[in-house]
């Protein structure tokens, strides 16, 4: 279907499953390359600039995540935020469980800056289950 006979709404959504993958692309790029570079930093503005360019990836990825919910009808908005509040509980719920062993037994901590991923990949699954159409 060209782009002229789409929908505004699935235009939005089409508009957010691009951008998602080029900063989800992005973003493992920016941390691997953060990573290494990070050490090698002298002053800590510099540490924390260099920072701040996964920051910024997952800021784009929520402005776009919420942008494209709000371009939705009624409904679809209702729908969405449903599946947003059942992948948020699940993803909270697992990483309160994971945090028991981790506390107790010294397993290996979650590291806290891969929820936001978590999040987006259970909120793909629950919307799937839940008969996403778009």
């Amino acid at each position: 279907m060209s782009q002229d006979k789409l929908s505004p709404p699935d235009r939005a959504m089409r508009r957010f499953r691009f951008v998602q993958f080029a900063v989800l692309a992005a973003f493992a790029g920016v941390m691997i390359a953060t990573s290494a570079v990070i050490p090698r930093a002298e002053m800590p503005w510099q540490r924390w600039l260099f920072a701040a360019g996964p920051v910024a990836l997952l800021l784009l990825w929520a402005w776009e995540f919420f942008g494209a919910i709000r371009a939705q009808d009624e409904m679809m908005q209702a729908i969405q935020l449903r599946t947003i509040a059942i992948a948020a509980g699940l993803v909270l719920l697992g990483a309160s469980l994971w945090g028991i062993p981790e506390r107790l037994l010294d397993a290996p901590q979650l590291p806290a800056f891969l929820l936001l991923p978590i999040f987006a990949l259970v909120y793909s699954l629950v919307w799937k289950i839940a008969g996403g159409q778009r």
